[in-house]
C-alpha cells in the first residue's frame, strides 16, 4: 500500500505519516524510492492512535514501542515495565483531572465574581450639575438656561436647555441632544456588538492601521497632566478610544464625548454605565460645530478618525467648525484618512468633499485655524477597507496620518 492510500485509510495527512516514519514509530520498506506499508504498519499505526487517545505523548509512545520491540513481553520484568507506562499515565491523568476540576471550580467562581462586580459597578451617567455653567448657545454664544430638569445625585438626566435668542436643546437619558443629532437607526450589531461588528466588517490591514492611529494618540495623550482639564472627543462613535483611556481621566476633569449619531453615542454611554465611570463624562449628540458649550474652554481636542468619518456630511472642515472651542495653548490630537489626487474614490466625490480628503488641505486647515504642528506621523496605507467605509472604492489606496499640534 502506498503512502497516500495508507494515510487516507486512517484519516491522516501524508506529512503526519512521514513524521511517524522519521521518529521510528512506523518502519515501512522503501522500494524504488517509495514507501510500501504492510499489515504490520497498519497494526503499529492503530496502536499509535490508540495510545494517543489515552493522552500518551509521542516520546512516551516511542518508549512503549521500544520495550515491546526489544522484549516481546516474554518475561515478568519486561511485562511489569510495560504495564508501568500505563500505571504512570493513569496517575498522571488522575492528577490532571484534579487540576481540571479545580480549574473549572475557579472559573465558575470567577464568572460569579465578574457578574457581581458588573452589578456593583453600574453607575448612571448624567450631565454633572456643575457643567451646566459651561453650556452656551452655539448661535449667539450666550449662556444657556436649564428648565424642567430631572436631577439625581447632582446630575441632570432630563431637561430643556434654552437661550433668549430662541435656541433650544434637550437633555434626555443624561445625553445633551441638539437639533443636529442624527436619529437614524444603525444596524443592531453596530449598537450591541460594536467592536465585533467593526472587526468583522473591516479589512484586517485597515483595522490594524486604525488601531495604530489610536495608539499613537494614546501615547501622547497619556503624557499630559489631566487634572482639572476639559477634554473634547470628536466623533466618539461606539467609544473605542474612550474605553481605552477612561481609566486615566481624573475626577477633577470633564470628558465631553460628542457624536451626531444618537443611538451610537447612547450605546457608548450604556457601556460606560455598566463598567462604572471613573470621571465626569458628558455625552453630546450633535454636529461638531453645533456643540452647545462655551468657546475657549477645551484644553485637549481628540479627533480619532472622527473628522474623516464625518467629512461626507459636513459642509465645512470639522477643524474649522470646532477650533473656537479650543483655548490658546490647547492641544489637538488627531488621526485622518487621505487619498492621492488620482484616487478612484476622490474622483467620484463632490469637489467640496474631495478637498477634505487631500493631505495638503488637511495640513492647510490646521495652519489657517491657528494650530501649529508639534509632531505628525505617516501611519501607513491599506488597499482594502471592508464594509465600514462604503464610500471608499475597494482596492484604492487609503493613507493614514496622525497630527499633534497646539493652538496659538
Amino acid at each position: 500500500m502506498k503512502i497516500g492510500k495508507f494515510a487516507k485509510q486512517f484519516d491522516l495527512t501524508i506529512d503526519t505519516v512521514r513524521y511517524y516514519i522519521e521518529i521510528g514509530l512506523l518502519t515501512p520498506e522503501k522500494i524504488h524510492n517509495q514507501y510500501t506499508f504492510d499489515d504490520r504498519c497498519e497494526k503499529d499505526l492503530e496502536e499509535i492512535l490508540e495510545l494517543k487517545s489515552m493522552r500518551f505523548t509521542v516520546s512516551q509512545i516511542q518508549k512503549i514501542f521500544s520495550i515491546k520491540r526489544f522484549t516481546n513481553l516474554t518475561n515478568q520484568d519486561g511485562l511489569d515495565y510495560y504495564v508501568s507506562f500505563f500505571d504512570n499515565k493513569k496517575h498522571e491523568l488522575l492528577n490532571e483531572k484534579d487540576l481540571i476540576t479545580k480549574a473549572i471550580k475557579d472559573i465558575n467562581e470567577k464568572i460569579i465574581s465578574i457578574r457581581k462586580n458588573f452589578n456593583d459597578n453600574y453607575t448612571k451617567i448624567g450631565v454633572p450639575l456643575f457643567f451646566i455653567n459651561f453650556l452656551y448657545c452655539p448661535e449667539c454664544d450666550s449662556k444657556l438656561n436649564l428648565s424642567k430638569g430631572s436631577i439625581e445625585d447632582n446630575q441632570v438626566f432630563k431637561g430643556e436647555i434654552s437661550c433668549k435668542c430662541g435656541y433650544k436643546a434637550n437633555i434626555d437619558n443624561g445625553i445633551i441632544i441638539t437639533d443636529s443629532a442624527d436619529y437614524n437607526k444603525p444596524e443592531i450589531e453596530e449598537v450591541e456588538k460594536p467592536g465585533e461588528n467593526y472587526v468583522k466588517k473591516s479589512n484586517q490591514s485597515f483595522v490594524n492601521l486604525v488601531y495604530k492611529g489610536m495608539d499613537w494618540i494614546y501615547k501622547r495623550f497619556n503624557k499630559f497632566d489631566l487634572s482639572n482639564k476639559f477634554i473634547l472627543e470628536l466623533g466618539t462613535g461606539s467609544g473605542f478610544f474612550l474605553k481605552k483611556i477612561i481609566g486615566n481621566i481624573p475626577e477633577s476633569s470633564f470628558y465631553i464625548a460628542c457624536d451626531d449619531k444618537y443611538e451610537v453615542i447612547k450605546s457608548s454611554k450604556n457601556y460606560m454605565e455598566s463598567m462604572g465611570k471613573t470621571g465626569n463624562i458628558i455625552f453630546v449628540s450633535s454636529k461638531f460645530s453645533k456643540i452647545p458649550i462655551k468657546k475657549g474652554i477645551i484644553d485637549i481636542i481628540l479627533d480619532v478618525y472622527g473628522s474623516s468619518s464625518r467629512n461626507l456630511k459636513n459642509d465645512i472642515s470639522p477643524i474649522q467648525g470646532t477650533k473656537n472651542f479650543l483655548k490658546i495653548n490647547g492641544y489637538w490630537l488627531g488621526s485622518y484618512l487621505y487619498f492621492k489626487e488620482s484616487s478612484k474614490t476622490l474622483k467620484k466625490l463632490d469637489s467640496k468633499i474631495k478637498d477634505k480628503f487631500l493631505l495638503e488641505n488637511i495640513k492647510a486647515s490646521f495652519n489657517i485655524n491657528n494650530l501649529k504642528e508639534i509632531e505628525s506621523y505617516y501611519l501607513g496605507n491599506s488597499k482594502k477597507t471592508g464594509y465600514t467605509e462604503p464610500f471608499i472604492i475597494d482596492g484604492d489606496t487609503v493613507n493614514h496620518w496622525a497630527f499633534y499640534g497646539i493652538k496659538y
